[in-house]
């Protein structure tokens, strides 16, 4: 039996006990669809950085013996997993390894292959890992694997799959009802889950990235294979803290049941705080509702207006759609008063056309209001999204520079 390694580590200031939720979702999908799951063993995941250095991470993967590792590069952790990888084909060079994420820096690079003489093939950005793995596994030509991209004429040039693949067509994988014997070992205290109900996102703001493509047709995981999956949540983990990683939750109303089910289940009071990470742009109406759900249990600390900016004109160079800002702030008003919470503006600086005045002027507009409580983001470029693009940063002249985080 041959064995398959993932490394996914995570943030610094990430919880320790965050559920390997990749790991589980690509487990999954492969025990479903692949040609012979029993060909492989799935080694537990390589996640965590807590009290790791670089070199024990080399020696605990070299020790296992992996024939295939996969690696996944965020802006975090790219650097370090980039030189962890080339250490471990080293000493093992007749591994394979695999990579995907959106800091991979391979778009307009044409000789990536050769700089990363490691990387035996790549998921591209807005692909779907689990249907590259599992074709990967299965020993699919590279250059049959859909969301592949491969090297060609000695790593010189790199091609993509012509393998078309409908993603509408793809079948949701159950990452806590496939792994039910991986969740009853794995530590319950303070447990960080992630949930996750679609693919995609129909917007087109350029500073951004989401899994499954930007201005792209949503894939919907069905009501009722969520609503399972939240039930062996609660049954197996103790989840303090709930990740909702939806570029648009709220978009639809499945979704107001999606948050009545995690109140219902939380009736032991172990859930801690909801987080929405991509709260819808334009259903404000199912949106309000879910955020009423969850402060009456308690499980959200505030309201949260992601507006990015109130300038007409940098919301015009990023593309983005929202409800204007002030409409925002009166439509949740009511919600705001009955649950004595502050509304949390989310801001990023440094957007195309941001001048001192236009900072200015927005930090004046936030502060008008005693009960806004704004949270400001420095625009880090991701390589993935379409503002990485040469022609965009030649349109809004843009300067970049690269700087450390996480440190």
């Amino acid at each position: 039996m041959k064995k398959f390694l993932l490394v996914n580590y995570t943030t610094p200031n990430s919880s320790a006990n965050e559920i390997p939720y990749l790991w589980l979702t690509l487990k999954s999908y492969f025990q479903r669809n692949s040609k012979d799951p029993s060909a492989w063993q799935w080694l537990d995941p390589e996640y965590s950085d807590v009290a790791e250095s670089p070199q024990e991470l080399i020696d605990r993967i070299v020790e296992q013996e992996p024939d295939v590792l996969g690696i996944s590069c965020y802006m975090w952790n790219d650097k370090l997993t980039m030189h962890v990888a080339e250490q471990v084909k080293r000493k093992l060079p007749n591994i394979k390894i695999v990579a995907g994420g959106p800091a991979l820096y391979y778009e307009n690079f044409k000789s990536w292959f050769v700089q990363y003489w490691f990387i035996d093939a790549l998921c591209e950005y807005s692909g779907y890992g689990e249907v590259f793995i599992t074709d990967y596994l299965d020993g699919v030509p590279v250059e049959q694997i859909p969301f592949s991209v491969y090297p060609a004429l000695r790593r010189a040039f790199w091609n993509k799959s012509s393998s078309g693949y409908t993603k509408r067509e793809f079948n949701y994988p159950m990452p806590y009802l496939d792994n039910i014997d991986y969740l009853k070992r794995f530590p319950k205290k303070e447990t960080t889950v992630i949930l996750d109900t679609t693919r995609g996102c129909p917007y087109s703001c350029s500073y951004c990235e989401w899994g499954g493509g930007t201005s792209t047709k949503v894939v919907f995981k069905p009501i009722e294979d969520t609503m399972k999956e939240l039930e062996v949540i609660f049954q197996y983990l103790t989840p303090s803290y709930i990740d909702i990683i939806n570029a648009n939750f709220g978009i639809v109303k499945d979704d107001i049941d999606i948050a009545k089910k995690i109140v219902e289940l939380n009736k032991n009071k172990v859930v801690k705080y909801v987080n929405l990470y991509g709260p819808t742009k334009t259903s404000k109406k199912f949106l309000k509702q879910i955020y009423d759900i969850f402060l009456s249990n308690g499980i959200l600390d505030d309201i949260k207006v992601s507006v990015q900016h109130t300038n007409q004109t940098i919301l015009h160079n990023i593309s983005r759609i929202d409800m204007p800002f002030d409409e925002q702030i009166d439509f949740y008003t009511d919600l705001r008063d009955k649950y004595n919470k502050n509304l949390r503006a989310e801001l990023i600086i440094g957007l195309p056309g941001e001048t001192l005045d236009t900072f200015y002027d927005l930090i004046e507009h936030i502060t008008k209001s005693k009960y806004l409580e704004p949270t400001m983001y420095e625009w880090m470029m991701l390589p993935s999204a379409p503002a990485a693009s040469p022609d965009y940063i030649s349109k809004m002249k843009l300067q970049t520079k690269q700087v450390l985080v996480n440190l």
